[in-house]
């Protein structure tokens, strides 16, 4: 018996709330690491390390397990079924030969 295993997946939840929290959390910081640096890869990495701390608190990763899809099964009862098979061969056999009585018959 085959066990379905559930896909994990870390992600960042983010709804309104979130954002807003985020945006105070931005706001109270202090920019001064950013805005005084006179190397511009120092600069980059103050604002990013700024940044990553603000999301991991506001925005923590969370795992999520992605629920298993239902397969579908689509019921066709028999006449259904029957024209459909009627219209693959007059395909086919359009496809095959030819013939124009082959393809009004699959229209």
């Amino acid at each position: 018996i085959k066990k379905k295993v559930p896909i994990l997946s870390t992600r960042r939840h983010i709804n309104s709330i979130n954002l807003e929290n985020l945006r105070m959390h931005l706001d109270l910081q202090s920019w001064d690491r950013v805005l005084t640096c006179n190397d511009v890869d120092d600069a980059y990495n103050n604002f990013l390390a700024i940044v990553t701390s603000a999301l991991d608190t506001t925005c923590p990763a969370k795992n999520t397990r992605q629920k298993p899809r239902k397969s579908i099964t689509l019921a066709y009862d028999h006449e259904a079924n029957q024209m459909k098979q009627e219209f693959i061969q007059a395909e086919n056999a359009f496809k095959l030969y030819g013939r124009q009585e082959d393809k009004k018959r699959s229209s």
